[in-house]
């Protein structure tokens, strides 16, 4: 089978293959929630290591569980199986399955963050101008995740495609962790990805930012992670889905208004839950390009559904209804 057909059958399944199987059925009294270990999901993260989530829920009976996930797709995935309730995610991945789900399984309720995204190229790679990418490999966190579909629209915008469409960039999807150990080995030529990994790889594998995402955004302002539920569980539980988007709405706004105790906070956090923070210098780096904000920035959300059903990653058909409230 051609590797083009295979990668598109791969991300029609990070979202169509637990369409068709049954939603584990939910409980009220527990709320489930998917998050990842990157800055994006500081209000999600450090929500969850104070208790502040787990005190509001708890007050009405319910009992907080939480899932790390190492890229967006996976969290979808998990959402629309049934393993979790609730989600913070980069906007793409909620696109897809509020598409392919006709708008029937899940909306986003809430922003997260705007910035914290780069591409990052191996220095002595010779890396100047976009046209020395040709040839080269790029990683991205995983197949469909939104630092991917950014990677290859904005190649696209430069007369360039992945070489699985007949281009010229070679893009590999893996862990930062793997990021980090080829290109110190010389086998990675950049990678396009959220922070801290920006930073880490700026840090330990002698990378430099090549493009900084926040230069190619009308304001320098874009969706990065967004909240999102799965409206059946709302349909049984809009309580708790409330206090939930209340409280996020509360650990956003400690984050805006003293970023030096929320960016120690967050790599606190960090800590706890993935078992690995950031060093100071390097978290400084990936915190100044980051912005929190409950501002779902919808017309930067439909700018990525429209390019990515142009590139043929999002399946064509309306986003009409997918940002609302609780």
């Amino acid at each position: 089978m051609p590797e083009g057909i295979t990668r598109r059958a791969l991300l029609a399944g990070a979202v169509g293959g637990v369409l068709g199987a049954c939603r584990r059925p939910a409980d009220a009294r527990v709320l489930r929630v998917g998050c990842m270990g990157t800055l994006a999901h500081a209000p999600s993260l450090i929500g969850l290591h104070s208790g502040r989530f787990e005190r509001a829920l708890s007050a009405r009976g319910v009992r907080v569980e939480r899932a790390v996930f190492g890229a967006g797709p996976e969290v979808m995935a998990s959402l629309l199986a049934g393993a979790i309730d609730v989600g913070c995610l980069g906007p793409v991945p909620a696109v897809t399955a509020y598409v392919r789900t006709r708008g029937r399984a899940v909306r986003v309720v809430s922003g997260a963050a705007s910035g914290g995204a780069v591409l990052v190229v191996r220095r002595g790679a010779g890396i100047r101008c976009a046209s020395d990418l040709r040839g080269r490999r790029i990683a991205t966190p995983q197949l469909g995740n939104t630092n991917d579909l950014s990677l290859r629209a904005w190649l696209r915008s430069q007369g360039m495609d992945a070489t699985e469409y007949g281009g010229e960039v070679s893009i590999s999807p893996m862990k930062g962790s793997a990021m980090l150990a080829q290109m110190r080995r010389g086998m990675l030529d950049g990678a396009w990805v959220a922070e801290p990994w920006g930073a880490r790889l700026v840090a330990d594998a002698g990378a430099v930012v090549f493009i900084d995402e926040r230069t190619l955004w009308p304001g320098g302002r874009f969706a990065t992670a967004v909240l999102v539920m799965h409206r059946g569980y709302h349909a049984m539980a809009r309580e708790n889905v409330r206090l939930w988007v209340e409280v996020h709405s509360a650990e956003v706004a400690r984050l805006r208004e003293d970023r030096l105790r929320g960016m120690r906070e967050a790599n606190e956090a960090l800590r706890a839950i993935t078992g690995r923070g950031v060093a100071e210098g390097v978290l400084a780096q990936a915190w100044g390009r980051m912005e929190f904000t409950t501002d779902p920035l919808e017309e930067t959300i439909a700018a990525m559904a429209r390019v990515g059903m142009a590139l043929g990653m999002v399946p064509r058909g309306s986003i009409e209804g997918l940002v609302g409230s609780v």
